[in-house]
């Protein structure tokens, strides 16, 4: 089985740190004789990140090696030109945002807008994760509210590059819910 993960929010929300969790990938890259980080380079348009994982779906509790693409989109407003062709094909979303910057609780809510409620993508709230993300240092605070949302869309509050064992654990219940959906679909055609 393959899947299409959309992973949008706005610049600086988080989503490469996001992917390279989710990818395994380094997250941070210091300067070995300063010890400074690697300054913040912003995703051009699109990067796709592949990972394997094994999901077990049906009464029958079969296995399912299935090959995920992250499609991680820049979060520059200009992009919004081709998130058409993002959204073709997407099994699922990932909309990551800063939970203490209204601007991005408010971009957060047009992204789910954009690529879920007004999509005719057939994407339903059960594809959608949404991640408020605290950074190192902030006390925890749960997920601010995202206008129009289902209940049936999960929402968390993580520090991505702190609480990777939650973040993968949400993920995979994220991803084998979406590999669920899918085989059904697959399963009635």
């Amino acid at each position: 089985m393959k899947l299409k993960i959309a992973v949008v929010g706005p610049s600086q929300s988080g989503k490469t740190s996001l992917t390279n969790v989710l990818g395994k990938e380094s997250i941070t890259v210091e300067n070995s004789t300063s010890g400074s980080k690697i300054p913040y380079y912003p995703t051009r348009a699109v990067r796709i990140v592949d990972l394997s994982m094994t999901v077990i779906l049906g009464s029958k509790k079969q296995k399912f090696d299935t090959e995920v693409q992250l499609w991680e989109v820049g979060g520059d407003p200009r992009l919004k030109t081709i998130w058409p062709g993002i959204q073709k094909d997407s099994d699922g979303i990932i909309i990551i945002y800063k939970t203490l910057e209204e601007s991005q609780v408010n971009d957060a809510s047009a992204l789910h807008m954009q690529f879920l409620t007004h999509s005719n993508s057939g994407l339903s709230p059960a594809q959608c994760l949404i991640i408020g993300n605290n950074f190192r240092g902030m006390r925890e605070l749960g997920p601010q509210k995202i206008i129009g949302i289902s209940q049936r869309v999960r929402h968390i509050a993580v520090n991505v590059e702190d609480d990777t064992n939650y973040l993968r654990e949400e993920f995979n219940n994220f991803i084998t819910g979406v590999a669920q959906i899918i085989y059904e679909k697959e399963r009635l055609h």
